[in-house]
């Protein structure tokens, strides 16, 4: 499943403090976005995103 939100890493802060399990923390992809995984407690894997201001290829 996959979120596009407005800051990654604003939810990034929110999931620790929520103690959720990250799987991988706040990393640019080469395509322009800012990427979280992260597992609910249902164990869905979760794919935050949001578009890196001013990316240009």
């Amino acid at each position: 499943m996959t979120f596009v939100v407005d800051n990654t890493d604003e939810i990034f802060k929110i999931a620790e403090s929520e103690k959720f399990e990250i799987i991988s923390e706040p990393t640019d992809t080469f395509y322009g976005q800012r990427r979280l995984l992260l597992k609910d407690p249902n164990g869905t894997l979760v794919d935050i995103s949001s578009p890196i201001k001013d990316f240009e290829f």
